[in-house]
Order: structure tokens, then sequence, then C-alpha cells
């Protein structure tokens, strides 16, 4: 993704002033990947947990399937540290993320139907 935190952290440093949670919360896995990818694992884990920080849930728009992979991600760094448990505990977050985003879907989905049984 990027070869040095640098753009990362001015990236999280415009967003966090003038961005939505969404973009919060997105600059910050950027920054969590960047990490990741460098191979500094205690850095990344606390740049997805800041990124999982930022999502807000109660908005008709969060990024769910963003907050999934946060959790995804996060699980897949505590598999390579050997903190099972702890990968345990966001596989689980990702499921109930991904399980939510589904459901929107479904809601959206039927309610594109209705309209366009209405409309006929």
């Amino acid at each position: 993704l990027l070869t040095n935190d640098s753009l990362a952290h001015a990236l999280t440093d415009y967003f966090d002033s003038h961005g939505t949670a969404n973009e919060q919360m997105l600059a910050r896995y950027l920054l969590a990947r960047t990490y990741d990818d460098m191979g500094e694992a205690p850095a990344a884990l606390d740049a997805f947990h800041q990124a999982a920080e930022c999502a807000d849930t109660t908005a008709v728009d969060c990024d769910y399937s963003l907050l999934a992979r946060i959790h995804g991600q996060t699980a897949n760094l505590f598999y390579y540290q050997a903190l099972y448990r702890n990968q345990l505990a966001e596989l689980s977050l990702t499921e109930k993320y991904a399980m939510l985003l589904a459901s929107l879907r479904l809601i959206d989905q039927s309610r594109t139907s209705s309209r366009t049984w209405m409309l006929r």
C-alpha cells in the first residue's frame, strides 16, 4: 500500500480535522495496513483499534464492510502473534459486522423491490 508512514499520518491528521467518521476510520485503516506492510505489528494493532473506535455504528451510513475488514485484519495479526483468544474475539466481531452488513443489504434490496412493485 504505502512504503512509509508519512503519507498515512498526513491522511489521518487531515481526516481527523475534516473527515466523517467513515473517512477517519479509513485513514486509520490505511495507517494500520502501512504498519502491517512494514512489519510493525504492535503499531498496526494500535492503528487497527483506533480505526475501529472511529466507527459510528449508530449512523445510517456506517461502513460496516470496512469495520468487518478491520477486525479481520486484526484477527490475522493476532494469529501470527499466537494470540489465539484475541484472534477469536476479533473473528467474532468480523462475523458480527459482516452479518449486519448482509442484513442491511437484504433490507435495502427488499425496499427497492417493494418500490419497483408499487410502480407497476
